[in-house]
């Protein structure tokens, strides 16, 4: 399963939380893999930047980090694997 960052911007809240929602269900459904890719681009995403995901959501939020769409998608993929954690 597959979800754009195009795609997520244009739909409204309720659709983002469904889509997530389904998101984090493959994820959390039998390891076919996903979770390891989840894990796998999370990683990419901290090595490109240099940067540890928590260190960059406190700079986020201390608005030193602007949101671009690479960060947006970090962003994504980091509320993506705390909802499967929380789900399972």
């Amino acid at each position: 399963m597959q979800l754009s960052l195009r795609d997520l911007a244009q739909m409204t809240a309720a659709q983002r939380d469904t889509a997530l929602s389904a998101l984090v269900a493959h994820a959390t459904g039998p390891r076919d893999g996903q979770a390891d890719w989840l894990n796998d681009q999370i990683r990419e995403c901290e090595v490109r930047h240099e940067l540890s995901s928590a260190v960059m959501c406190e700079r986020f939020a201390r608005g030193e980090i602007r949101e671009t769409g690479e960060i947006a998608e970090w962003l994504i993929l980091l509320d993506v694997r705390e909802r499967a954690r929380r789900s399972r």
